[in-house]
Order: C-alpha cells, then structure tokens, then sequence
C-alpha cells in the first residue's frame, strides 16, 4: 500500500477539499494508494462528512492533531500540500527531510529551491496533481528517485548546529524506513 501524507491545519485555506478531490481520482485508477492527512481545525467534522459523501472511506483518514507527526512522514511515500495561500510551507520542508517527494501549490522560490524532488501543480486543478501522482507512483524506480534526491538535498550546511542535528536525525529515521518498508538501496554520502 502507498501512503500518500497531507499535514496541516484543516481549514478552506489549506485546500482539503482538492485533496479529497485527488484521492477520488487517484485511488480510481491505484486502489492501492491511502491518503491521510494529519492536522485538526474547524473544518475537521466536515471532512470526515465530505470522506463519507465522497465514497472514500478506508482510503481517507483524518488523524487529527499529533505529537509525533515525524512518525507520519516516515511512514508515508508522497506529500501533498494543496494549500492556497503558502509560498514557502514549513511541512514541504519537513517532508522533503524525511525524504519524500512533493507535490505543492507552493510559490515558485520553493521549487527553484529544490528542483530535483518538489513538483509544482496549479492552485485548485487537482487533474494536475493527480496525473503527477500517477506518474510517480507508476512506475517504483520514480519514487525511489525522488525519495534518494530529497534525502541527498539536505545537509548540515543548511542551518545551525541544532537544525543540522534535526536533519541529522530524519535522515537516520527515513533511511531506515525507505530500507526495510519498499527494499531499495540507499547510500549514505
């Protein structure tokens, strides 16, 4: 099964309704994918509600609010950000950190930043996302390509001692995770 990770506060804003919109077509075509997205806000009940009416059940979950969310980006393969507003978000970060591709509406100076593994879709055309989803997922040796680009972008440079000591450590959690869950071969340089 292919895990596919949102992170962020359910609000309009954040663009939950699209990432409905693109597990209903992605899991159309790859049964085999599972969505979650982790974060509580006011509009938590209604995509609980919205998951139901959309025949998504047991290929959505909302897991609200979490203390570990590290847990969840080792455990996914693909992170989604369908935010509006965000031009640089923190979680596409975390998740390239932890050595996941991204897909994003981010602003165009996050993807300049990361050209290798961070792949940019339109604000609300969720066709677009879902024929990068598709297009990642179809083939293993894709995945594994953006994941071992992401792992390889970050470094110690990229911040102070406290940050390369956090890097330090995704890195050390997400290599194991790539390695025993999907069986490919990572590198440490």
């Amino acid at each position: 099964e292919t895990i596919i990770l949102s992170v962020g506060r359910m609000v309009r804003e954040k663009g939950w309704r699209d990432f409905l919109s693109i597990a209903q077509q992605v899991v159309h075509r790859q049964p085999d994918v599972r969505f979650i997205w982790v974060g509580d806000g006011p509009d938590f009940d209604e995509f609980k509600q919205a998951t139901l009416q959309c025949g998504l059940t047991g290929r959505v979950q909302a897991r609200g609010w979490s203390n570990d969310v590290a847990s969840w980006y080792a455990a996914a393969d693909l992170f989604i950000s369908t935010s509006y507003e965000e031009g640089d978000p923190l979680v596409v970060r975390e998740a390239s950190a932890f050595g996941l591709p991204v897909i994003a509406t981010a602003g165009e100076n996050l993807v300049a930043s990361y050209p290798s593994f961070i792949l940019r879709s339109p604000v609300g055309i969720t066709s677009s996302f879902s024929q990068m989803v598709w297009q990642i997922l179809e083939k293993p040796e894709n995945l594994r390509r953006l994941r071992v680009a992401a792992l390889g972008h970050h470094t110690a440079a990229d911040g102070d001692a406290m940050h390369a000591e956090y890097l330090r450590r995704i890195r050390s959690l997400a290599a194991r995770q790539v390695l025993s869950s999907k069986g490919g071969v990572l590198t440490e340089t």
